[in-house]
């Protein structure tokens, strides 16, 4: 692909789900359900670069001057449940299309559902951030089971 992604074009730097080396998060020992196949897009390693830069970037303002709110929820003791219901409580449609930057090379565009449906995988030993192209909330996982939502909303 010639041009560079931005976050308007990520959509142009899908690739197969199959092709991916972390499917495993999504297909474990089967391909994705069909109803949920479109609620996962993985991304070209040139786009997830960029992802992975523009996170940075992200995650090392100043959370109290970027966010007007943060909700912390430690879930060590949580359980899978318990976890799926805070993340439900955040108030973000099941449908808004959120970005998981993993690493330099691997990031997907998903749904929030998915983020909840797959949580136990997502949010497993390894700092994740989750957020979406608004820039108004950002969801981090620490690797010491703490969940920190921050948001702008009242």
């Amino acid at each position: 692909m010639s041009s560079s992604p931005s976050l308007d074009t990520l959509n142009s730097f899908a690739m197969p789900l199959a092709e991916h080396p972390m499917r495993w998060v999504f297909e474990d020992d089967a391909p994705l359900p069909e109803p949920w196949q479109d609620q996962v897009v993985a991304l070209e390693p040139q786009a997830a670069q960029y992802l992975w830069d523009l996170d940075f970037t992200l995650r090392f303002e100043p959370r109290l001057s970027a966010f007007r709110h943060q909700h912390r929820f430690d879930h060590y003791f949580a359980s899978d449940d318990e976890v799926k219901k805070w993340l439900y409580q955040r108030g973000i449609p099941f449908a808004r299309w959120v970005i998981w930057s993993v690493h330099p090379d691997s990031a997907f565009l998903l749904t929030w559902k998915m983020v909840i449906k797959f949580s136990s995988v997502i949010f497993f030993a390894n700092d994740q951030t989750i957020w979406d192209s608004t820039h108004e909330w950002m969801l981090e996982f620490h690797h010491d089971y703490v969940f920190t939502f921050y948001d702008n909303r009242g």
